[in-house]
């Protein structure tokens, strides 16, 4: 076997043609203004519109590194006889030596390397909905190398006498280059939890996969064995593997003369994977998230290659001349070995390998009006039935949409050493972004180069989308529309237009009057002080429950009708109270709300909108979560009393539409109230 082809074929794997997890940096997580941080958690929705990538830069990643070593593991730098010189921790000059690197290593060494091209990337929002497509080239490179074969190959038996097994079962090396098409789709259940999900179908070029069971190394004085059945998958092009008349290997060829990237661009294989999320508000402060993404495989049916080992691994040493000790070729001595050991079949089967998948389960909790947020992200790998976690504080810091930033600290492997940061920004459509993980704080210096001496990997994140309707934007413009109107309420909320009024009155109607019980006006007290606050008491309920809101001369029958009969009584006569820290309806609002059920049920036609209203006291954000609280509290309220949920619709429209100054309590009390509507 060539050993120029042999490395050529591993480092187009390890590296990749043009491809990764296709995973952002996790700093990245938090970063609500970024359109693509959705590819970490598929419920997460971006804040504009509609977002399109720059083709090719739309979506820059790699990763790479390993679980457990750094450059100072490894090498280290001496004084000797007065020079500084960097040492390997094989050298006599070395502290610790052999012993060191090993303490080093975990039980498993895991290595990595991948890269992500984002090809097409975009998404749009439909009401609740929010939809997105991409089109990438990934690979997922893993290898997974017991602790027990660098320490026997470093340190072998100790006791001459003795015989040692190692399991060597974990031993694996999983590499894939693909392509992906996914379409992902999320929708806000309410105002507390989203759900979303991604279906990816996979388009794989080549792959490489081991799969060892019940192996073992045992060692003593005579030899060094291998026991257990393995086997080795690969498909990939441009490879052949010729066997001998027993079935071992005779020449494995790579042929890396002719091969191209376009030969990696052909199908070998097609696989589908999943991604699912979820977010939930537990408080108006506190947001929890989880998703699993890259659930799904890859089944390969072309370019196949099998080798299957056909007897155990037995070392005996190697037996040469001392006239000849400089000519013995030791790598040929174990390439025989293990060429002996394995059976080709260039005729094999088709086979299956599984994506790495990664499960996030994050918190975020916010101040400021959610202006800085800190966040907790916890990161597991699942690779093989084994699981490599990752866990990350950050601040994340969004004054505007036009500039966020994001600072992480992140335990890697029982290591908290790793800094990450990210920055994103909006110039008017064009957002750009840049993220990275682990950033290497301590660095070696050489005669040309530094080398970063604590850090065991990085992952990089960067692109260049368009985005386009900020919802920010739109709600500022909106808070200025209302401010030039302000402080007269409009027409639709049905109240006094005189900020020194508080609830009109009902005219009284006589049994033996003419007029239309359908049609009632209201009359405003003028006496009435500004800073009255109105309570359930003070309201005068009207002789019918359904009362017909004021109107202009202007307005038509047709225009009466389509805003719906308000329900007086309800504007302050539903009142809430927390509960073991749940919001809750206040018990004695229920006669009320089971008079509107009985109205509702007596009158199968009948329709009614709950529009709750709040203060602007604590924020906007806080004011639209507890008018949305309160509106759902209602709609599941009525829906208890068999009332059918299509009859019901919600609005939490926060402190959108005061009717009193917000600077007193009094005006406070009478910005919050409920809106109920009825049109039949």
């Amino acid at each position: 076997m060539k050993k120029r082809n042999l490395y050529t074929l591993l480092l187009l794997f390890t590296f990749g043609i043009a491809s990764s997890f296709g995973q952002e940096a996790s700093t990245l997580y938090f970063m609500d203004k970024n359109p693509l941080r959705h590819n970490l958690n598929p419920a997460f929705q971006p804040a504009c519109k509609f977002y399109i990538g720059m083709p090719l830069v739309s979506s820059i990643n790699f990763n790479v590194g390993n679980n457990c070593l750094s450059f100072e593991d490894v090498f280290q730098g001496k004084t000797i006889n007065g020079e500084k010189q960097t040492v390997s921790f094989l050298s006599k000059n070395a502290n610790n030596g052999i012993d060191g690197f090993l303490d080093a290593l975990h039980n498993d060494l895991r290595i990595y390397s991948d890269y992500n091209i984002g090809l097409i990337n975009f998404g749009f929002k439909v009401k609740r909905s929010y939809i997105t497509f991409s089109l990438s080239n990934k690979s997922d490179v893993q290898a997974i190398i017991p602790k027990a074969i660098p320490e026997v190959l470093l340190k072998g038996n100790g006791d001459i006498d003795a015989t040692k097994s190692f399991k060597i079962e974990d031993l694996s090396v999983n590499a894939s280059l693909y392509s992906e098409a996914a379409v992902g789709y999320s929708y806000i259940i309410n105002d507390k939890l989203t759900l979303g999900g991604k279906l990816k179908f996979l388009y794989g070029h080549a792959n490489l996969r081991t799969d060892f069971k019940d192996m073992s190394l045992t060692i003593n004085k005579d030899e060094w064995k291998i026991t257990g059945d393995g086997a080795v998958e690969l498909s990939a092009p441009c490879v052949e593997i010729t066997q001998k008349e027993d079935g071992t290997i005779d020449k494995f060829k790579f042929d890396d003369d002719n091969v191209g990237a376009s030969d990696f661009a052909k199908a070998a294989g097609y696989g589908f994977a999943v991604d699912l999320g979820a977010t939930y508000k537990l408080m108006p402060q506190l947001q929890l998230s989880a998703s699993v993404v890259d659930l799904g495989f890859i089944r390969w049916h072309r370019n196949l290659h099998s080798l299957t080992k056909k007897t155990d691994f037995v070392f005996n040493g190697v037996v040469y001349e001392i006239s000849d000790k400089d000519t013995v070729d030791y790598g040929k001595e174990y390439e025989e070995i293990l060429n002996n050991m394995y059976t080709v079949d260039n005729n094999s089967s088709s086979y299956t390998s599984w994506l790495t998948a990664k499960v996030f389960l994050g918190a975020e909790y916010g101040v400021w009006d959610n202006k800085m947020t800190f966040g907790f992200l916890s990161k597991t790998y699942i690779l093989r039935q084994k699981m490599f976690e990752e866990m990350s504080v950050s601040a994340n810091f969004k004054p505007w949409h036009i500039f966020s930033t994001s600072l992480s600290y992140s335990l890697l492997d029982g290591c908290w050493s790793n800094l990450g940061w990210g920055i994103n920004f909006n110039f008017g459509p064009v957002n750009l972004f840049t993220a990275i993980d682990n950033i290497p704080l301590t660095y070696a210096k050489g005669d040309d180069f530094i080398v970063p001496t604590k850090t065991r990997g990085v992952n990089f994140s960067t692109g260049m989308n368009y985005v386009f309707g900020w919802k920010e934007k739109k709600k500022k413009e909106e808070k200025e529309e209302e401010k030039e109107d302000y402080p007269l309420p409009t027409v639709e909320d049905s109240l006094a237009t005189d900020s020194a009024a508080t609830l009109p009155e009902p005219i009284q109607i006589d049994s033996s009057s003419t007029a239309d019980t359908d049609t009632l006006a209201y009359e405003v007290d003028s006496t009435i002080e500004a800073d009255t606050i109105p309570t359930t008491d003070t309201i005068v309920a009207p002789e019918l429950p359904l009362v017909e809101p004021a109107m202009q001369e202007e307005k038509t029958a047709e225009d009466n009708t389509n805003e719906g009969r308000l329900w007086k009584e309800a504007l302050y006569g539903i009142k809430f109270e927390e509960k073991q820290h749940l919001m809750i309806i206040n018990p004695s609002s229920y006669k009320l709300l089971d008079e509107i059920a009985n109205y509702m049920t007596a009158h199968p036609k009948a329709t009614l909108l709950i529009k709750s209203h709040y203060s602007l006291e604590r924020g906007e954000e806080y004011s639209r979560f507890m008018t949305r609280e309160h509106a759902n509290l209602v709609k599941g309220y009525l829906i208890d009393k068999d009332i059918d949920p299509s009859r019901l619709s919600t609005e939490g429209v926060g402190g959108e539409f005061p009717i009193a100054p917000e600077n007193t309590e009094a005006g406070r009390a009478k910005n919050q109230r409920m809106e109920l509507r009825m049109f039949e």
